[in-house]
């Protein structure tokens, strides 16, 4: 056999918890303390951690700490020598020789991809893990009647009128949600449990959803401006709502300013913002090939100091105590900065990272992370994902009863999967094994989005 058919109740336990790791955030030269839990139906004579330090691989036996009538606990002790501790547990003996990683019990060699990880770096916020959010689409949401504004680009609709579905009008339907509106039902949502609210974009743009934005400097004037959003903070704040904010580090809209500026002047900073292509009609790459939304090129260190290094960057501005957001879903975040042979999406994801760090801690950074690239969410990038494939893509193959819900789920070109409980468990874990504990709890447990 491969991985072990024995139910969880009968085989031995570990994760991330602080039932079981005694710090998740040490410091290098802390001792950090593991347990396992090991039913006592599992049999076994000698138990080892095998760990890496410095990238050479040790042992450590286990040591039995406490029993009570069904387990026993078995403890041992770990010096942190490395940001990333890379570690798994054997146990051997009596015909015995099975491997316990984070995503099962296996009877034979298996490699570190699926290790326990610890990382050495601070603590992700407390607040993260006890936090239930809503999200808003602020077109759709609540519409205050406060604001008269038609753009060009729109195609007004009343409020009670429903969508035309999928259409040329799709992202022009303008129904007029605003902040004002939001702010009037912060009550609402504050019955529902609810503490924090998680807005698709509200920056400028030439749609109704906004990831094409025109500006990050100041907030939609359809959706109220800054100051509905700072009124909006002020009073989402009062009831301990946080408010997490949407960026599109990959790419922007072509009605942005520094596109106008590139294109006028091919001497000026904003033209290393982006990919020129002359074999391309409008000139430039866009994502997805989409004239609509340019594509970022952070090879340029002036975008980087605009985008999230400067001192007043978009990235550190909006969370700053002057306009008080929670962090930053990024979009589409595992492309960002990936564009033919250039790859600078680790130095652009880190630096995204600190930034944040530096300009308020207690932020949370949470990306699009498609799929679930796990390099991403190694402890040093984002604190987690909108986890769509280990978690919502497996909870809806699991209860899928619709053979009508045909293409594109998840960008597959067919339908959805049925699939049982022990596939429901087994994807979970292919997924969430490849990555520390800290990040997946820091990720967001989402249905849909």
């Amino acid at each position: 056999m491969m991985k072990s058919s024995r139910i969880d109740g009968e085989m031995p336990h570990h994760d991330g918890s602080e039932l079981y790791v005694s710090n998740a955030a040490p410091r290098i030269g802390d001792t950090v303390h593991l347990r396992v839990r090991i039913p006592h139906s599992y049999q076994f004579e000698q138990g080892f951690v095998r760990v890496y330090e410095d990238a050479e691989p040790r042992t450590y036996a286990l040591k039995r700490e406490k029993s009570n009538k069904t387990e026993d606990w078995y403890k041992v002790s770990l010096k942190i020598h490395n940001i990333h501790t890379v570690y798994r547990f054997v146990f051997i003996g009596g015909g015995k020789y099975e491997w316990l990683n984070a995503s099962g019990l296996y009877d034979h060699d298996v490699h570190s991809n699926n290790d326990f990880q610890i990382v050495a770096v601070p603590a992700n916020p407390d607040w993260i893990h006890s936090s239930v959010f809503y999200q808003i689409f602020p077109d759709r949401f609540a519409r205050s009647g406060k604001i008269d504004i038609t753009p060009d680009w729109a195609y007004p609709r009343d409020w009670n009128e429903l969508p035309r579905g999928r259409s040329k009008y799709t992202g022009q339907e303008l129904y007029g949600g605003d902040l004002i509106g939001v702010e009037e039902k912060l009550g609402y949502i504050e019955d529902l449990g609810v503490n924090g609210i998680y807005f698709t974009p509200m920056f400028p743009s030439r749609s109704n959803h906004r990831y094409d934005a025109t500006s990050f400097d100041h907030i939609d004037p359809i959706l109220g401006g800054d100051k509905a959003f700072l009124s909006l903070i002020k009073k989402a704040k009062s009831k301990k709502i946080r408010i997490l904010g949407d960026l599109t580090s990959n790419h922007c809209g072509k009605g942005h300013k520094w596109l106008a500026t590139a294109k006028k002047d091919r001497k000026s900073k904003e033209r290393s913002y982006f990919y020129w292509d002359k074999s391309i009609k409008w000139g430039y790459v866009g994502w997805f090939g989409l004239e609509s939304l340019p594509k970022f090129n952070f090879a340029s260190k002036n975008l980087r100091k605009v985008m999230y290094s400067g001192k007043n960057s978009i990235v550190r501005r909006w969370i700053s105590p002057v306009n008080g957001m929670a962090g930053w879903r990024i979009d589409v975040g595992n492309m960002t900065g990936v564009q033919g042979a250039d790859n600078f999406h680790d130095e652009v994801m880190q630096g995204i990272r600190s930034a944040m760090a530096e300009t308020n801690p207690n932020t949370w950074l949470v990306a699009e992370n498609g799929d679930f690239k796990a390099s991403d969410l190694n402890g040093l990038g984002w604190q987690g994902a909108m986890n769509y494939q280990g978690f919502m893509r497996p909870l809806w193959n699991w209860m899928n009863r619709n053979p009508e819900i045909t293409g594109g789920f998840q960008g597959l070109p067919f339908s959805m999967p049925k699939i049982n409980g022990k596939q429901l468990v087994a994807s979970m874990q292919q997924f969430n094994a490849s990555i520390p504990w800290r990040s997946l709890t820091a990720s967001m447990l989402l249905l849909d989005s």
